[in-house]
């Protein structure tokens, strides 16, 4: 079982409410390849979600996430899964995060591709 965290921040923008995601495009060989996807990962040894999902948050955009609401559990049952050809190893377990506070004003993009913000 795989333990990781997601995070949808919101924010208000010039035609309505918008949200920050990453457009997937930098590996063919990637489950999420040309998909734009919310941001987060997977939960290191000793690491709670809270941790985890402040640390890939900033890690994938430069920004600091700020009192991020858990909204729910996500479960993928990958038994019957396979990517790229291969089996799929393990279940995911990921802890689904929402907030609209932040600080930083510097949204890098990680090397799984580009970070945006959609409206």
């Amino acid at each position: 079982m795989q333990l990781a965290t997601l995070c949808y921040l919101t924010r208000s923008g010039r035609h309505g409410p918008e949200t920050l995601f990453i457009h997937r495009n930098q590996r063919p060989d990637d489950i999420h390849y040309m998909k734009h996807v919310g941001l987060g990962g997977r939960m290191e040894r000793g690491e709670c979600p809270f941790e985890c999902v402040v640390r890939e948050f900033h890690e994938e955009s430069g920004l600091l996430i700020a009192r991020p609401e858990l909204k729910g559990i996500i479960t993928f049952d990958n038994t019957q899964r396979t990517f790229g050809g291969n089996p799929a190893d393990e279940d995911w377990y990921v802890f689904t995060y929402v907030t609209g506070e932040f600080s930083g004003d510097r949204v890098i993009s990680p090397e799984e591709g580009e970070v945006a913000w959609v409206s």
